[in-house]
């Protein structure tokens, strides 16, 4: 439906529908806009009595140099909407790690009632139940590749939110020197939990070798399990 079809309803009566604006009789206006310049994104700062509010659509798909261009503007409201898609960007981290800062909506294809069981079904049939469109689509879960990781970020997160009970097993240590400024590093793993036994900078890269040593002994380290 195009903006002019609403100017015949009567709760619109007054209003000015163009391509891509609204105006009403009371002096507000809508605008759209679709830009791939952070800085023609700009410039909109609300003030008395004149409120200002951002709708972004199709968020997922919106470079984070955009929303840096909306973060300049002095707004009072701001709406990102979208459908879920890979686990990355600004739309992604208003459900993760800026989640506090939002107020959040996950809203699966069970509560669409434009997107009928049929549907849902054909669907999991073609791409299957765990796929990643299908978590996309009817599950509003955003989704990772697993082609391109060892250990999915989706993965990462489920055990940082709930990590499971701790299993002391076999122990191995794993070593990164560094040559100056950057941090030396011992993380051990032992059975399924890896932590940092020690860091520490050292300017000199000789004294870094004797303090692997003691930390190995300190944590009785075999030779082979380095």
């Amino acid at each position: 439906m195009g903006l002019r079809e609403f100017s015949t309803k009567p709760l619109f009566r007054g209003w000015s529908f163009l391509d891509s604006e609204i105006r009403t009789p009371q002096g507000g206006f809508a605008v759209g806009l679709s830009v791939d310049d952070p800085q023609r994104i700009e410039g909109w700062h609300s003030k008395p009595g004149s409120p200002v509010m951002f709708v972004v659509d199709e968020a997922k798909s919106i470079r984070d140099a955009i929303f840096q261009g909306v973060a300049r503007c002095t707004v009072d409201y701001k709406i990102f909407a979208s459908s879920t898609g890979a686990a990355q960007g600004q739309f992604y981290r208003c459900f993760t790690e800026e989640r506090g800062a939002w107020w959040t909506m996950r809203v699966p294809s069970m509560l669409c009632p434009h997107i009928t069981v049929s549907k849902r079904e054909s669907d999991r049939k073609q791409y299957g139940e765990h796929s990643f469109l299908c978590r996309s689509m009817h599950l509003a879960e955003f989704t990772d590749d697993a082609r391109l990781s060892i250990v999915t970020p989706g993965l990462l997160r489920a055990n940082l939110e709930s990590p499971p009970a701790f299993l002391p097993g076999l122990r191995s240590a794993f070593c990164d020197f560094a040559a100056g400024g950057d941090e030396n590093v011992l993380a051990i793993k032992d059975g399924n939990r890896v932590f940092l036994a020690a860091c520490w900078r050292e300017t000199d890269t000789i004294q870094p070798v004797r303090q692997f040593i003691a930390e190995f002994k300190r944590f009785s380290l075999a030779p082979g399990s380095i």
